[in-house]
């Protein structure tokens, strides 16, 4: 909710369908406890018209992640343009920086199509200090034979 009248930025696959997600289970178990009491769909139309905007809003943050502009949550006013957008939400994400700003973090602390810090960390010490062809062991550069099991060095 903090982002509710946010329309710049990024928002992950995850961050749009779990909002998804949980808008339309609440408004779901409204609409059925409304029509067993009354019959009228009140506090479900009055719920889905408060988190309209919210909504809106993050279909537009999805948008930008894909690279595409935010005015095609317009076609959602159609109906069959309603289904393009849906299509859109569905498909990955821009892995690299955009005109909409950087790859949104996912809840497990990785980017969007990318690498953890941490195996980006291991990437660069590999390259550093490369590993034994035979036991696996970290090589110190420069030396002609493996310090733990004595294999040669190829590299």
């Amino acid at each position: 909710m903090r982002k509710t009248f946010d329309f710049s930025g990024r928002s992950s696959r995850s961050e749009f369908w779990i909002y998804a997600f949980i808008v339309g289970t609440v408004g779901f178990v409204l609409g059925f406890i409304e029509g067993m009491l009354w019959g009228i769909p009140v506090l479900s139309f009055l719920f889905s018209l408060a988190l309209s905007i919210t909504g809106f809003s993050v279909m537009v943050r999805r948008l930008h992640d894909m690279g595409r502009s935010g005015w095609w949550v317009l076609l959602n006013f159609t109906v069959i343009g309603a289904l393009i957008p849906l299509v859109f939400a569905l498909a990955g994400s821009d892995p690299h920086t955009n005109q909409f700003g950087s790859p949104p973090r996912s809840s497990k602390g990785r980017r969007q199509g990318g690498r953890t810090k941490t195996e980006l960390e291991k990437t660069e010490q590999a390259a550093v200090f490369p590993s034994c062809g035979s036991c696996g062991k970290r090589m110190v550069p420069g030396t002609n034979f493996c310090a733990n099991c004595g294999a040669p060095n190829d590299r």
